[in-house]
């Protein structure tokens, strides 16, 4: 949707500072192994022992009828995200902070940059994918969230001057 966001406005004349990325996949087409992944991992988490769970609450989300209306959920967000045309190229910059992923996952998060004439930036986030900003690494990704907010501030401040006129605004 933030890349949506930003067509839109670029589109109507105005001119967007940056797209920062928390961890954000180009796909042509969501897999259903999407949808079977996050209960893979929410299944893992509960065989772990997650401490701040109680019994009763594991119970209930192992539940195949509690189960039914998120997977409904993630079906319909699946449907819309295929739905989706990503025919624009951005002027902006766009920014990606990636989850602790593997090569393959990585391909995805890279795709983006084929989606700006600006520039395109990676920053390493930690914890997973659904982890990142909740504790205990939401802190650390927000700070790198300010890193790059503050790096993009720099650079769009940074003008060169010759004879008292602007020439070159890097982005």
């Amino acid at each position: 949707l933030a890349y949506e966001m930003v067509a839109y406005l670029e589109a109507k004349g105005e001119e967007v500072a940056a797209l920062i990325f928390i961890d954000s996949a180009v796909w042509p087409q969501v897999p259903l192994s999407y949808i079977d992944r996050f209960f893979d991992k929410l299944d893992n988490r509960l065989e772990r022992g997650n401490t701040e769970l109680d019994e009763s609450f594991k119970d209930f989300l192992q539940n195949k009828t509690i189960r039914a209306q998120p997977t409904q959920r993630l079906l319909a967000y699946r449907s819309f995200l295929n739905k989706i045309k990503m025919e624009h190229c951005l002027k902006t910059n766009i920014y990606q902070i990636v989850a602790d992923i593997t090569e393959a996952e990585m391909e995805g998060r890279l795709q983006w940059k084929n989606y700006t004439t600006g520039n395109f930036e990676v920053y390493q986030g930690v914890g997973e994918h659904e982890e990142m900003c909740a504790e205990p690494y939401v802190l650390q990704n927000a700070n790198l969230l300010k890193e790059v907010l503050q790096y993009e501030e720099k650079m769009r401040n940074q003008v060169f001057f010759l004879e008292n006129q602007v020439v070159l605004r890097i982005k």
